[in-house]
């Protein structure tokens, strides 16, 4: 029998030797260890194992979940409506749920902060039970025009039974930013959801202050801000479920 030349310590099958059918013998130094259920695996030198992944087929079981996870998520986008629907937010103990619509229009003669006779206002919102919110800065004047509106999501119910506070700041940027006025109005009548139904307030007066006023206008709109916690069963998360059952699989 001739020897089989090696190349870099594996042996290589000449011409002469795979012409008489000789069989070829693994080098000694690697093994192979048999295939587990399912999946073959080889140990090689040095503790390297080679790793042979088989292809599964999708069981009947497998295919039946997908099916229905996706077919569950397609019916409930096709009735969306049901989960936002205006009876859904309204029937609560708390109230209607929603969002109250805080429109900041202008202000009028505010009260001169910087050196050049002229400030940098904006304004900080609070409405009872919602976090605050911070107005944009508009700069140089005392007689600013924000035209910017935010909604304070919550129950109208809760959000009524406080006043809502406006404090109004110039903006600074190497140093503390000063106060230049506040407000507060009763929003107690705000009990209709609507812009037709909302409370506009026009050049109300600011308080520790010589002199300026601000304008703005609130009113509550019906919004799906609590629909999904309220069901197990939500368009988003029937979605994401069904997303994650076709990745898994």
């Amino acid at each position: 029998m001739s020897s089989s030349p090696r190349q870099n310590g594996l042996v290589v099958a000449t011409d002469k030797a795979i012409e008489e059918k000789t069989p070829i013998s693994p080098p000694k130094n690697i093994s192979f260890a048999p295939s587990d259920a399912g999946a073959g695996t080889s140990s090689a030198a040095g503790g390297m194992e080679l790793e042979r992944r088989e292809s599964v087929m999708p069981t009947e079981h497998m295919l039946s979940d997908v099916t229905q996870v996706v077919g569950d998520a397609l019916e409930d986008v096709m009735n969306v409506g049901s989960y936002w629907s205006t009876d859904a937010l309204t029937d609560d103990i708390a109230g209607p749920a929603g969002a109250l619509v805080f429109t900041l229009h202008k202000g009028v003669d505010l009260l001169s902060a910087d050196r050049n006779g002229l400030s940098d206002p904006y304004c900080i919102v609070k409405v009872h039970s919602s976090p605050v919110w911070r107005s944009k800065v508009i700069y140089k004047t005392l007689n600013p025009v924000w035209n910017q509106s935010h909604d304070f999501e919550g129950y109208l119910e809760d959000q009524i039974t406080k006043p809502l506070k406006i404090k109004v700041y110039d903006f600074d940027v190497l140093s503390l930013n000063d106060p230049i006025g506040r407000c507060q109005v009763d929003i107690s009548g705000l009990k209709q959801y609507g812009k037709e139904n909302g409370l506009t307030f026009t050049d109300v007066p600011l308080t520790g202050v010589a002199h300026g006023s601000i304008s703005f206008d609130v009113h509550f709109e019906l919004k799906p801000v609590f629909a999904r916690a309220r069901t197990n069963r939500s368009p988003s998360a029937r979605m994401h479920k069904a997303a994650q059952t076709i990745l898994f699989y």
